[in-house]
């Protein structure tokens, strides 16, 4: 996957609640304020250890949230591929 990383691309933090469980509302929200800021995309599951630390359906429902909101996030179908071969998840292929 080639991508243009042309502009301002944050790594954005995933939202959570008291229990530890995912807060996707709060996430979609933190993307839509940072969307309204001018940001030319983001970069998921990527800041304090998401990566390692959620379970892979975890990280498919984050990346669900951001894609159903249509924000320009890299190309989707590539990330959940990445994600089947284990890429970027602590496991390895």
């Amino acid at each position: 996957m080639k991508v243009n990383w042309s502009g301002v691309y944050p790594a954005i933090t995933t939202q959570f609640r008291q229990d530890e469980s995912l807060d996707l509302a709060a996430t979609v929200k933190h993307l839509e304020k940072m969307i309204q800021s001018g940001i030319h995309g983001v970069v998921l599951l990527g800041t304090v250890g998401e990566n390692t630390a959620l379970e892979y359906n975890e990280k498919l429902e984050i990346i669900r949230a951001a894609a159903q909101h249509d924000y320009p996030v890299t190309d989707i179908d590539d990330m959940l591929a990445e994600i089947e071969r284990g890429y970027g998840t602590g496991a390895h292929p």
